[in-house]
């Protein structure tokens, strides 16, 4: 049986995106370049013979924010229009995948978060006032992973390779990377639970030095022969020089 898989896809190039600030609920649309840069990854990426096969995708979460939306639409934009329908059909706008809510963080850089807060301030840790908590948003990971692998686990029942097996996901940087609770009780602290942290189950440490960039794939996938034990296939692939 060929191993379903998660993609995860960071949406492309913003103004915010460049200059640092917390993007959260502000619509802030794609630059010319982050545009530029999906449909060159839609022509690169996707297709029959590409990284991201749309006949295998079984299921679409996109954030509902214009800029992840718009990503998702330039993505499929080289998939012949008939498949694109039964994709569209497929998808879901889902706000359990857009960005943290940063509250009174957002639209600052992190310049102008410390010298708010404080040296001592973190926002894994303490999160931002009239924000979403470290506790919400790692509960609503866990919900994202949970909806992930029902859908894996029903083409895995059916043993059935002609089904669409995989589940693409169009999100943002700190949903998609940032650090894990996993150990948090052991060190006395709260940590937020970004999406490939919370796939692999690995400690609040190893995602601190991540960086996912706009409009770059991430995969998650399992171990041969099962779909018990999750891996990481893929990280920050097609990713692009910064501007």
């Amino acid at each position: 049986m060929r191993q379903p898989r998660v993609i995860v896809i960071r949406h492309g190039e913003t103004e915010w995106s460049i200059n640092g600030r917390h993007t959260g609920t502000s619509d802030i649309p794609l630059t010319a370049k982050g545009e530029e840069q999906v449909a060159r990854l839609s022509k690169t990426a996707v297709g029959p013979d590409g990284f991201l096969r749309p006949e295998r995708i079984a299921r679409i979460f996109v954030s509902p924010r214009v800029r992840a939306r718009r990503t998702l639409e330039l993505l499929l934009s080289s998939v012949p229009q008939p498949q694109r329908d039964l994709l569209a059909d497929r998808t879901t706008i889902d706000d359990a995948v857009q960005e943290w809510m940063y509250g009174e963080g957002e639209g600052l850089r992190p310049a102008e978060l410390s010298q708010r807060y404080g040296s001592q301030w973190q926002k894994y840790r303490d999160g931002f006032p009239g924000g979403e908590t470290p506790e919400a948003i790692r509960t609503r990971i866990q919900g994202v992973i949970s909806n992930v692998h029902a859908v894996h686990a029903r083409y895995w029942e059916a043993n059935d390779e002609s089904e669409p097996s995989d589940v693409l996901i169009v999100s943002h940087g700190d949903f998609t990377r940032c650090r894990s609770a996993s150990t948090a009780a052991t060190v006395g602290l709260t940590q937020i639970q970004g999406f490939l942290i919370a796939w692999l189950d690995l400690p609040f440490e190893a995602g601190q030095n991540l960086t996912v960039s706009p409009g770059a794939i991430n995969v998650g996938g399992y171990r041969p022969n099962s779909i018990s034990k999750r891996t990481l296939e893929g990280f920050n692939l097609y990713s692009l020089p910064p501007s």
